[in-house]
């Protein structure tokens, strides 16, 4: 009898042993995690063996109180023939997915999935399967399924950003260039190195007394030449005035002493005497008033 149970053992060690080292797993990575509401996760369903496999399906329950399903991508997948293409439920909570690698996959991790999920409410919850099965490329399809993996996550409130008053921030913050005041002889410079947070003084920097007097003798000068200029102008206006006066004076002197000479030529003695002593009254009169 004991005999016969040491060869039961045998049997059964040698029998099991293929199909453990054998075994594959199917995993949802990343393991756990915790988002905020709203955040993206994106999920990949992956296949480990240590031996070559060439069929892999399964079923994967997702937690719809707190994550719903975007998008299922096979791009990057280790599998090119699908038997049914990945798909999810919505409302059912699932994605399914079943297909092959024509060629084999030698062995090692790879993505057969790609999945992206949102963080809709606060909670937390397991991404699981329901069913799962990896298939050897061994010719006969024989099953090397082991372990099925899936994941937690945690979704929390989206937290509240506060940003800083303008009171809060530093004075050079508050002042993106130095302010420049300018007066008519005066110059005002405001720097933001003027401002501190502790004090909030401001340092106002005035232009020297040398500059204040130098404006003052440019503005002077200016009305002095202003003043010549108008006497030069009123001087030659005057004289061109004076000029034409005097012309006016001399032909009117004569027309005078030409009206006295034919007076002269048509009279008797007397009014001739009367006509010269007329004629030099006048003549001194237009002197006088060329003089003046």
């Amino acid at each position: 009898m004991f005999k016969t149970y040491k060869i039961s053992t045998f049997f059964l060690f040698f029998t099991f042993l293929p199909l453990y080292v054998s075994a594959a797993t199917l995993s949802v990575s990343p393991q756990s995690g915790t988002f905020e509401v709203g955040d993206k996760v994106t999920v990949r369903i992956n296949v480990s063996s240590s031996e070559p496999v060439n069929a892999i399906s399964g079923e994967i329950a997702f937690p719809t109180s707190i994550l719903n399903v975007e998008s299922v991508s096979k791009s990057g997948s280790i599998l090119n023939f699908w038997v049914s293409e990945p798909n999810f439920s919505q409302g059912a909570g699932t994605l399914r997915f079943e297909g092959v690698t024509l060629s084999g996959f030698p062995g090692g991790t790879g993505t057969v999935v790609t999945t992206v999920l949102r963080a809709v409410k606060p909670g937390s919850g397991t991404v699981s399967f329901k069913s799962g099965q990896i298939l050897a490329n061994d010719g006969q399809g024989t099953d090397v399924t082991g372990n099925l993996s899936g994941a937690t996550y945690s979704v929390e409130a989206k937290k509240e950003t506060v940003k800083a008053s303008p009171e809060q921030k530093a004075p050079s913050q508050q002042i993106e260039q130095a302010a420049e005041v300018k007066a008519p002889e005066t110059t005002v410079s405001i720097s933001p190195e003027n401002i501190t947070q502790a004090s909030k003084e401001i340092t106002i920097s005035v232009g020297n007394k040398f500059s204040d007097i130098y404006s003052g003798i440019k503005l002077v000068i200016g009305i002095l030449l202003f003043v010549i200029v108008c006497l030069i102008v009123l001087v030659i206006f005057y004289v061109k005035k004076n000029r034409k006066l005097k012309r006016e004076i001399r032909k009117a002197e004569n027309t005078i002493r030409k009206s006295f000479r034919l007076l002269r030529n048509e009279t008797d003695k007397e009014i001739k005497s009367d006509l010269n002593e007329a004629e030099d009254v006048i003549s001194k009169e237009i002197e006088d008033i060329e003089k003046t």
